[in-house]
């Protein structure tokens, strides 16, 4: 018994993460292939190379073949990884997903508060940027313009009630992001650690995923969902659950420095840092619970100037690199 094209040709595929692009350049090639040159012995060795160097294979048809041009195999099938490109079609050696933690200060502007149009704007054209690279592209964003939960509670508000309004700034600041990215032609989903149907989806962490794989960008909001955890603490577990590369954390300053530099005029940077000398040091520049996520994780964190997001997202060496080894020069 022959077992169906699918199953044999899976066990020859090099599994890779599961890009919509990239398994529809692969359905072509098969589709394209007759019959015949399905069962050769030496197919899926040309199918695989030709994929990867993206030139036509060679097929020899025959008149035998005809009619079997529009078979498809389902999706699910495992497919190959090609080189990531920039839009201008240069080879990228940076990573493939980036989570981008993002200030919901920085959309106030010159604003004491709220959200400023120029502001959404300029970080809508960021992350584009770096979506535009041909990164998968994922953002959480802060609520810090509109109301910050830990501020509340020390003028008497309960906790809990301040983290709820909290995230619910960041639900708002996510929607103003996703309308800026949609005008410049950027296909965007918000989803939402807490239920809110009629403006945004529930965050399901395999939507996520192939929202993604789509070449969507992802806002998530609503932090964890949880109160007494931070939009770090949310940026650093939803890295993890989409498996990102590397998280980026913008700020208003190029990186992380010995003291705060915007009081401090003597403030020292610091490029390379581990885990634990960020927390005994008490450097502040994210939550400790955030930190140890990404350690636990083995997730690298870069901190950088917000304008720097597309140059860190490539891989350049800007601002400062979190991880659990500084690299030696």
């Amino acid at each position: 018994c022959i077992p169906p094209e699918p199953l044999r040709f899976a066990p020859f595929c090099v599994a890779f993460r599961s890009e919509y692009t990239r398994y529809s350049s692969l359905t072509r090639l098969v589709s394209q292939a007759p019959h015949r040159a399905r069962r050769s012995p030496g197919f899926h060795h040309r199918l695989l190379t030709a994929h990867a160097a993206s030139v036509r294979v060679p097929w020899h048809h025959s008149d035998s073949d005809q009619g079997r041009a529009g078979h498809r195999f389902p999706l699910g099938a495992a497919v190959v990884a090609a080189p990531l490109r920039s839009h201008d079609g240069h080879q990228m050696t940076g990573p493939r997903r980036v989570l981008l933690k993002l200030s919901g200060q920085a959309l106030k502007g010159e604003e004491h508060s709220g959200i400023s149009t120029a502001e959404v704007e300029r970080m809508a054209r960021l992350i584009a940027a770096v979506h535009g690279d041909g990164i998968e592209t994922a953002c959480v964003i802060g609520g810090g313009n509109i109301f910050r939960g830990l501020g509340a509670e020390t003028r008497g508000m309960d906790r809990v009630t301040a983290d709820s309004m909290g995230m619910l700034a960041t639900l708002i600041n996510a929607l103003a992001i996703q309308e800026a990215l949609e005008k410049l032609g950027c296909r965007t989903r918000v989803m939402s650690a807490i239920t809110v149907r009629q403006v945004a989806e529930p965050f399901i962490r395999r939507r996520a995923l192939r929202h993604l794989e789509k070449g969507r960008i992802t806002l998530f909001a609503a932090g964890t969902g949880n109160p007494y955890f931070s939009t770090d603490t949310a940026a650093a577990l939803r890295a993890n659950e989409i498996r990102a590369d590397v998280l980026i954390k913008a700020t208003r300053v190029p990186g992380v420095f010995t003291s705060d530099p915007e009081k401090d005029p003597e403030a020292r940077p610091i490029r390379r840092l581990t885990y634990l000398e960020a927390i005994r040091q008490e450097l502040r520049f994210m939550d400790t619970t955030a930190i140890s996520l990404c350690m636990e994780n083995d997730l690298p964190i870069v901190v950088c100037h917000q304008d720097d997001i597309q140059e860190a997202a490539r891989g350049a060496d800007v601002g400062t690199r979190v991880e659990k080894a500084t690299r030696h020069e």
